[in-house]
């Protein structure tokens, strides 16, 4: 897969401006990633989130480059506003849930499960294409982006 042309932003001239927030693209495989930080959100308005972002560290024209996976959680905690590093609450059987827990081959009780747990750790990721759009159509070549579609495991450091 190669590159698709990016969209830039436009002069202010134009009647509109496009924001590119530089969502990269990149070939679809697994990487090697670290955990970057993690930012709470409402998607779609009301649906609890957390976006965790990751930077690639494998060999090559992507190093450096930082992608997102996104989980859904039960509720946002603390004052309940989406934020930069915002607490959350999940569910036992959330995928956030079970990927940290098999990650750090955690015997700990669920509630002592945390982000923190993946700072130093070398992270096997799998990367994929978002080729379709909110409403399951598909998105033109110029507006597709990557992302973390799983983590796959751990291949160094960190709390193991």
């Amino acid at each position: 897969m190669t590159s698709a042309a990016r969209l830039s932003i436009v002069s202010s001239t134009d009647d509109i401006v496009v924001e590119d927030d530089g969502w990269p693209l990149i070939p679809e495989r697994c990487y090697e990633a670290v955990y970057v930080g993690h930012r709470t959100a409402l998607m779609f308005g009301r649906n609890p989130s957390v976006c965790v972002r990751f930077r690639l560290v494998t060999p090559g024209p992507h190093h450096g480059v930082e992608l997102a996976r996104y989980y859904r959680v039960a509720r946002l905690t603390g004052n309940g506003k989406p934020r930069e590093g915002g607490t959350f609450t999940l569910r036992r059987g959330s995928l956030l849930l079970i990927e940290l827990c098999r990650l750090t081959e955690a015997r700990l009780k669920p509630s002592r499960v945390s982000l923190s747990m993946l700072r130093g750790m070398v992270l096997e990721v799998s990367v994929r294409t978002v080729e379709r759009a909110w409403d399951q159509r598909p998105l033109p070549e110029a507006l597709r982006y990557s992302v973390v579609d799983e983590l796959l495991g751990n291949t160094a450091g960190g709390a193991r």
